[in-house]
């Protein structure tokens, strides 16, 4: 018997092959382009309702909150997120403040350290993060 080559696909020296691709190219290219401002905006507003939910959540009825959007400038993220842990740091109860002094109450201190082990990413307000960068390849 004889062994027979591998089959191989031949797509670019084939112009019927290659006029079906960069058409099926163009069409999706197209639907990107349309579909992308509404799969965007239900991003935008699936993260608003979570803002909501987790207010009302932490902060209880009836909702008394203030939503915005902080960019901060390239490389003050840390910078902004502390500005915000002093400015509202008393929403957080005690984990969300600091701990005054060193001869202060020391379960504070341990309860404090013991909620943070839990939940690093915790902060006195809520906080989510969007990613984009548009300029992404």
């Amino acid at each position: 018997m004889l062994a027979r080559p591998p089959f191989e696909w031949n797509l670019t020296g084939n112009p019927i092959f290659v006029h079906l691709i960069s058409s099926y190219q163009t069409t999706l290219l197209q639907l990107a382009k349309t579909n992308f401002g509404e799969i965007f905006a239900s991003w935008i507003h699936l993260k608003a309702l979570r803002i909501f939910v987790e207010s009302v959540l932490r902060y209880g009825l009836p909702p008394d909150f203030a939503a915005m959007a902080v960019k901060p400038k390239h490389k003050m993220d840390r910078k902004a997120r502390e500005v915000l842990n002093t400015q509202y740091g008393h929403l957080g109860g005690i984990h969300g403040q600091q701990v005054q002094s060193k001869s202060g109450d020391a379960d504070e201190a341990l309860e404090q350290q013991y909620q943070s082990l839990f939940d690093n990413d915790y902060h006195p307000y809520v906080f989510f993060d969007v990613r984009w960068d548009p300029e992404r390849k």
